[in-house]
């Protein structure tokens, strides 16, 4: 609907809306603030994508959906509010989040797509909450400030790639539950000093 508009500052969406559709505001690169209504269900692919100014944002309770790619790019963004509602984000939803500083991952979140969460550079402190089943590949590569990570029992699966190039992690705490690390799952973590393993693993890949 207002994808390109280059010079669009601020927006308010109304009550009654329940989904933004795939890239309704795709590249409105001088956006700065977005206030969402309470009922939205949907946040569709590409519907942020590339609004290089949008600085933070408050998903509204009520959510249950981050599309694929819907805040790709968003370079600015240092500030993002996921509720328990969301049961599910897209792949590359927060791609290139360079100022994104901080996330919590609710237990509703059955994975983390691949490379949710990739090349979000100032990314130094990430919650997963118990609940979260696989995290998959690439999915925080190349979070260059992440210095822990702890991944909850409840997640089976650690994908290839999934914190490849986080060269600040120090610590990673990986409790009984896990049953399988990727292949490069934590390559080239070259700060990493600590790994807890669990009792539940059962391949290691190279």
């Amino acid at each position: 609907a207002f994808k390109g508009c280059s010079g669009l500052t601020s927006v308010t969406i109304p009550e009654g809306v329940i989904e933004i559709q795939d890239g309704a505001f795709y590249g409105c690169s001088s956006l700065t603030n977005v206030t969402l209504p309470e009922g939205l269900k949907y946040i569709n692919r590409y519907s942020f994508s590339g609004c290089s100014s949008l600085t933070g944002i408050v998903i509204p309770e009520g959510v249950t959906s981050i599309g694929n790619q819907a805040f790709y790019n968003c370079t600015s963004l240092r500030d993002v509010e996921i509720p328990e509602s969301i049961i599910s984000i897209g792949n590359s939803a927060f791609y290139g989040c360079s100022n994104l500083r901080s996330i919590t991952i609710p237990g509703n979140v059955a994975k983390i797509e691949s490379s949710t969460f990739y090349n979000c550079t100032s990314l130094a402190s990430v919650t997963l909450q118990e609940g979260i089943a696989s995290i998959e590949s690439s999915a925080f590569s190349g979070c260059s400030s992440l210095k822990s990570i702890t991944v909850p029992a409840s997640v089976t699966n650690i994908g290839s790639h999934a914190f490849y190039k986080c060269i600040s992690l120090v610590s990673a705490t990986i409790l009984d539950g896990t049953q399988s690390i990727g292949p490069y799952a934590f390559y080239n973590c070259s700060s990493l000093q600590r790994v807890t393993l669990p009792k539940t693993l059962t391949r290691i890949a190279d």
